[in-house]
């Protein structure tokens, strides 16, 4: 149907625009073909360009039709085509090759988590071996933080929740790595140790990308004592009094100089410690106010495609109407754009009658 041709548009162009790694949209086509669902819709046709369109998934269709023939020729292919500096015969190439798609995934998973964003279903299909974002179906960021948060109607046990997003990829690496066995000396004990080596770095890999994507939300200029705990700590905050997670950023950011927009919780002595123990942490570090602004700034959006203007401009576009989802196209395009200069609908979070609480992949 149309609706998920213009969600992935708006959606993987937004993330292009994070600097997030994606797929990209080249075209998004109406036709004149009916596509059943629960109801007759008005078609569509998106075009996907991307680094490649190789996926964990892609391994596995060999692997389990036992064919290490082709096996070998797609990761020799895949290797001189995205991790050109390897030789794809030498001994080594295997576990380097896994390493470098662990590191890929970890940062990709990271950089997620810190804009909210969650794919909805990261199956191994789903999986790129490229790092990138890739099939945008029943995706979502979120408004107000929840850790637990799931949006697809189809994940009714929470396997690709927002928090749970990192072991499922560690998880899809697993399968990977299962791909790429038959392609070293065997099952031998040896190789299993090997390939189960570099997993076991996935959780590090992680830890220390996550890190330092948000110390630069926080405006840190490098790393300190415990700073998982003080993050922690804010993301808490955020959850217990259900804050908005992109606003309560651009908040934090003011609060530096005094000013306080979309949050409530000013005066909750757990938000005041908090405030106090950032900003001397800040202080220690030799980072002013405006230099922490300047790197707040660069790495917290003001503007995501939130979920029910999504929904908002595919109702419309339904009905014939296209100017709203091009207005909205166009504004996912400077997510860091000073609030002052977009427009209220586009930045405020959903009204209790707006709430998306299911997507649909529809694809």
């Amino acid at each position: 149907p149309l609706g998920p041709v213009l969600r992935e548009y708006i959606v993987s162009e937004a993330m292009t625009a994070l600097s997030i790694p994606t797929n990209r949209a080249l075209c998004a086509v109406s036709t004149s073909d009916p596509v059943h669902r629960e109801t007759t819709l008005p078609g569509g046709v998106f075009t996907r360009i991307a680094k490649s369109h190789l996926r964990v998934g892609t391994f596995e269709y060999f692997m389990r039709q036992g064919d290490v023939d082709s096996l070998r020729k797609l990761f020799e292919y895949t290797v001189a085509r995205h991790d050109p500096e390897l030789d794809a015969k030498s001994p080594e190439a295997v576990l380097s090759f896994l390493q470098n798609v662990r590191d890929r995934i970890a940062s990709l998973i990271a950089q997620w988590m810190g804009v909210g964003f969650i794919h909805g279903v990261m199956n191994t299909d789903n999986t790129s071996i490229a790092g990138i974002t890739i099939d945008y179906g029943p995706c979502a960021f979120m408004d107000e933080f929840r850790s637990n948060q799931v949006f697809s109607y189809i994940d009714r046990q929470g396997r690709y929740a927002f928090s749970n997003q990192p072991r499922i990829a560690l998880w899809n690496l697993e399968r990977l790595a299962e791909c790429l066995l038959p392609l070293m000396d065997g099952p031998s004990e040896e190789s299993i140790a090997d390939l189960t080596d570099v997993l076991s770095g996935f959780e590090k890999q992680f830890l220390e990308a996550w890190l330092c994507v948000q110390r630069k939300k926080f405006g840190f200029s490098k790393e300190f004592e415990n700073e998982i705990n003080l993050y922690q700590k804010w993301y808490e905050i955020m959850e217990q009094h259900k804050l908005d997670l992109t606003l309560s950023f651009v908040d934090l950011e003011t609060a530096l100089n005094g000013g306080m927009k979309f949050m409530t919780v000013s005066s909750n002595e757990k938000f005041e410690g908090f405030v106090t123990e950032w900003m001397k942490i800040l202080k220690t570090q030799g980072v002013d106010a405006s230099a922490a602004s300047q790197t707040m700034r660069k790495a917290n959006p003001r503007l995501i495609p939130r979920n029910h203007m999504v929904e908002k401009v595919i109702r419309l576009a339904y009905q014939g109407d296209h100017e709203p989802f091009s207005k909205l196209a166009d504004a996912v395009l400077n997510p860091y754009v000073d609030v002052s200069e977009v427009e209220s609908e586009l930045l405020r979070p959903p009204q209790d009658d707006e709430r998306v609480t299911n997507t649909f992949c529809g694809t």
